[in-house]
């Protein structure tokens, strides 16, 4: 995905494009912010098991998106789904993980 992200003073910026890049995903998967070796923050996707967790990034927080984790309430509208999500995200967990 390579969306833009950014810390400053403990407290994150991340663009709701950013996050939104989720749904380009043509299967099931996930979408991670991740802070990068070089502490700069990144979003990026992996299909099917794949995980961040086996990269050299730190996972901060991950959205699922596999048609099980939304179908129920949102169908097919998977944007729906990861908008709403944005919103309910525990941003302080992921703020404190920086550290």
């Amino acid at each position: 995905m390579g969306a833009s992200a950014s810390a400053n003073e403990g407290s994150l910026h991340v663009p709701a494009s950013g996050l939104g890049q989720a749904t380009a995903l043509f299967d099931s998967g996930w979408a991670w912010l991740v802070k990068k070796s070089d502490v700069s923050l990144d979003i990026v996707s992996t299909s099917d098991a794949a995980t961040a967790l086996t990269t050299d990034t730190t996972p901060l927080l991950v959205i699922d998106v596999w048609e099980h984790a939304y179908y129920i309430d949102y169908r097919i509208l998977r944007a729906k789904y990861v908008d709403a999500f944005r919103h309910v995200m525990n941003w302080d967990f992921a703020a404190k993980n920086l550290g």
